[in-house]
């Protein structure tokens, strides 16, 4: 039997943050669980299943956050969003990917020279 992937853009969204009060990393966080919220809210509309969800992240700070021990995360913003995240998701469906071939962050840094074509295509 001949196996193939292939990829179709299906949804986004998007986040305003507050002027102030989120750090870098929190937002990250944040979108991490929409990230999530919407990839369950699609699967479980879908009449197939996917073989393999794999979330790729541009934030290192976030992976450790991920993967570090409930007692090690003092704060309650943090550990309350990694607990949701967790619920739907396995540690091992998170990769990591360099900013600058994270094709999601192209809707963040639209310019005039930027390709949005090259993003409904995907990585």
């Amino acid at each position: 039997s001949t196996q193939s992937t292939w990829l179709r853009f299906v949804a986004s969204k998007a986040l305003v943050t507050p002027v102030r009060g989120w750090t870098i990393p929190r937002t990250e966080l944040v979108g991490l669980l929409i990230m999530v919220r919407l990839v369950n809210s699609v699967v479980s509309a879908l009449s197939i299943k996917p073989c393999s969800i794999t979330y790729w992240l541009d934030s290192k700070v976030v992976l450790q956050w991920l993967h570090t021990s409930y007692k090690d995360r003092k704060k309650v913003f943090v550990e309350t969003r990694i607990s949701e995240i967790l619920e739907h998701a396995e540690l091992d469906q998170f990769r990591y990917v360099p900013s600058e071939h994270n094709i999601a962050d192209v809707l963040t840094k639209i310019t005039e020279s930027v390709d949005i074509a090259e993003f409904y295509r995907g990585p």
